[in-house]
């Protein structure tokens, strides 16, 4: 997976050595690295410059036999530089921060985002019947751009992609390139899924 800067997920803890990882960073500072390995890619190969995010444990379930459920918030973005030696059972990097660039996108590329991300959003929830409001996103402008990503149904190498991307205005630009692309196929099926559900006949 990918952890966005800003958003929270889920996790299911089971495995041993995360097991001991967890109980570990909460004696700490309740942070972890985590880094999106890709598919089929051993561990051991993941390459150095490899851009990961800071997790902060907000929440932990235990359940009874030892497993546990928690609650992740992104923070800020780092470099994997490679692993260093550990007697821990779970893999220890060497990591150094990365900063945001300041690059703000300008307003008219904003508001195309915007509306694509409204259309991708609209098409999405009459795919599955959700009448619910839809989630508010943060005001940052940073912060805004990660919230759409993160709900943005997108292959790991797009999120990956986004993630590591060092300035504001660039992944706003690759965002509506994504999105420009998707939007239309997305109004598409949600048109068919609307015209199954009413029987052509505009009413259930």
């Amino acid at each position: 997976m990918v952890l966005f800067p800003g958003t929270v997920e889920l996790l299911h803890i089971f495995e041993p050595r995360y097991r001991r990882m967890l109980a570990d960073i909460m004696a700490g500072d309740r942070r972890f690295g985590l880094v999106c390995n890709p598919q089929g890619s051993p561990e051991e190969a993941l390459p150095p410059g490899t851009i990961g995010t800071i997790a902060h444990v907000e929440t932990v379930q235990a359940l009874p036999d030892g497993r546990s459920n928690i609650a992740i918030r992104g923070l800020d973005r780092f470099v994997f530089r490679g692993y260093v030696s550990s007697d821990a059972p779970y893999r220890v990097g060497d990591t150094v921060s990365l900063l945001e660039s300041s690059t703000e996108p300008t307003s008219d590329l904003r508001e195309r985002l915007e509306l694509l991300f409204d259309r991708a959003a609209r098409a999405a929830r009459q795919l599955v019947d959700d009448h619910t409001p839809p989630p508010t996103l943060p005001m940052s402008v940073p912060e805004r751009l990660y919230a759409m990503a993160q709900l943005l149904d997108l292959p790991l190498s797009d999120r990956q992609g986004l993630l590591a991307i060092h300035d504001t205005a660039t992944r706003a630009e690759r965002l509506v390139a994504i999105l420009a692309e998707a939007v239309p196929s997305l109004e598409s099926r949600a048109a068919r899924h609307r015209a199954a559900s009413t029987n052509g006949h505009g009413h259930h």
